[in-house]
């Protein structure tokens, strides 16, 4: 009986040695992180609940874009986090962007529903740049943190870590439609993006660390490394499909029954929780629940886009030494194809648009912030990291708020005169091709310049793509920040090599 016990006990104290070890591994912590950047694409969804602010608050189409543009401010401008990111551990830097989550689109949704007084413009901008901006937070605390944890695989791991981003708006949009329905206009939506992502971040926080390896990795250790996330892209492929098929299945079922939903769902969370086995071993006239498709769509493209993005330039650069920025010209000329497609209006031409603009999207992130810790480093990483982003919100602004935003306001007072209706509220609705064709056709012709810029680093950085890209950083025992460069000049003396004295330490080009 006393043996029964003692062995009892033994069995579940090593149960629970074993739980700790797994927790805190490095496989868990990458895990932690795709939770985390799952949850964190909420500003990827503002199609689906815009309308509920447009309505309630009575904003034209101007004024929505504009609100649309501090939204990109606040996820894209995080040069913040990326300072405190490199004076504090991480769990700092994922705090702070869970309280900003919380209050920033909690304040929102108070104002969409009414629960509180009708916000100024200017009040209801920066409440949206706070919450957006915890996006930031999460990235530069989970992402950058993976990066530096895997620095040899980087490419594969901004791939899936964005990719997840990438799939966060349709995993919102399934989980939604189970909680709230189709009926929903979108304003509970906030709610959820409010609380949800916030939780997870506080949950996870004591796994998200840096993990020195103490030395060089072997080859066989970076193979076994690299099989591993092969698991993990295995994994989020079927998450991809899975979201794709539902999608596709509940537009198509007029009436999906609503214990569908709760099925499908609990389905969904099932399938995002299953990498943690590896570790263990309206302008076109559609509708809303087709705009939340639509919305869908471009999520789980944007996922593909990433994903593929970040393995497939991986394997270029390895096996015929191109230049990833050669990848990015490539996505940048299929994004023009995507922006003529809708300027075009070919009939249901909106459903291949929003493949290929999601796929692009989503690729352009992995390759562009894969290029900068190349041609830079990772010392500084956490900085250039939120640097590289400052571009997506000055274009937005540019050709979302004072292009395409005025250009709709314009059309839609057209079409009001020309119906003999006069203008009651701020609120404008325009309907037809014209609404956008302008705008995107000067969109594809920025995207094009684009594609030429990218072109000519492609061919600047030749030189270094074809050398030993990692070579330097292999040297460098991580520490957390890049460091230890002192060390690796001590051993290229005592083998007489020369020593480097210029230019990054941690794997930069001085490019």
């Amino acid at each position: 009986m006393a043996f029964g016990v003692s062995g009892e006990k033994m069995a579940a104290a090593a149960t629970t040695q074993f739980a700790l070890h797994v927790v805190r591994g490095r496989w868990f912590m990458f895990f932690a992180s795709i939770l985390i950047m799952a949850a964190a694409g909420g500003t990827y969804i503002f199609g689906i609940y815009s309308k509920a602010i447009k309505t309630s608050l009575g904003y034209d189409q101007q004024t929505l874009n504009t609100l649309s543009f501090f939204k990109d401010v606040g996820a894209n401008v995080g040069i913040l986090p990326g300072l405190i990111n490199e004076v504090t551990p991480p769990w700092v830097v994922l705090a702070a962007g869970a309280g900003m989550n919380l209050a920033g689109y909690l304040m929102i949704y108070l104002a969409v529903s009414g629960k509180t007084s009708r916000p100024p413009v200017w009040l209801m901008c920066l409440y949206i740049a706070v919450g957006a901006n915890s996006q930031s937070f999460a990235n530069t605390g989970a992402l950058v943190t993976a990066v530096k944890n895997f620095p040899e695989d980087r490419g594969v791991v901004l791939g899936l870590l964005k990719g997840f981003v990438g799939l966060s708006g349709a995993i919102f949009t399934q989980i939604y439609r189970a909680v709230y329905g189709v009926g929903d206009d979108g304003a509970s939506l906030v709610l959820l993006m409010a609380w949800l992502p916030a939780a997870i971040s506080i949950v996870f926080i004591p796994t998200i660390r840096i993990m020195p390896r103490g030395g060089e990795v072997g080859t066989a250790a970076r193979r076994r490394e690299r099989k591993v996330f092969f698991y993990f892209l295995y994994a989020s492929i079927v998450l991809a499909v899975y979201l794709l098929v539902m999608n596709v299945v509940e537009l198509e079922v007029v009436r999906f029954p609503k214990p569908a939903y709760y099925v499908t769902a609990a389905a969904l969370l099932l399938l995002i929780f299953f990498p943690l086995v590896i570790v263990i071993g309206q302008s076109l006239g559609y509708t809303q629940q087709t705009i939340t498709t639509f919305v869908s769509l471009i999520s789980i493209w944007n996922y593909a886009g990433r994903v593929v993005a970040g393995f497939a330039s991986e394997y270029v650069l390895a096996r015929y030494k191109l230049p990833r920025p050669l990848a990015l010209t490539g996505v940048l000329l299929l994004a023009c194809a995507g922006h003529v497609l809708i300027a075009l209006g070919v009939d249901n031409g909106l459903y291949a648009a929003s493949v290929i603009l999601g796929f692009c999207f989503g690729a352009q992130w992995p390759l562009l912030f894969a290029i900068i810790s190349e041609v830079f480093g990772l010392k500084y990483y956490s900085t250039l990291y939120n640097f590289g982003a400052v571009a997506s919100p000055v274009g937005s602004y540019i050709l979302n708020v004072r292009v395409a935003g005025r250009l709709y306001d314009r059309e839609a007072e057209r079409q009001m005169a020309a119906s003999g209706r006069a203008r009651v509220t701020r609120d404008l609705t325009c309907v037809g091709v014209r609404c956008f064709r302008v705008s995107f056709l000067i969109i594809s012709a920025v995207t094009l310049l684009g594609a030429a810029v990218s072109l000519v680093l492609a061919w600047r950085t030749r030189e270094f793509y074809r050398g030993d890209l990692y070579g330097k950083f292999r040297e460098v025992a991580v520490d957390g920040g890049g460091g230890g460069g002192d060390g690796a000049e001590q051993r290229q003396r005592q083998q007489g090599k020369p020593v480097d004295e210029g230019g990054d330490k941690d794997g930069g080009s001085k490019v």
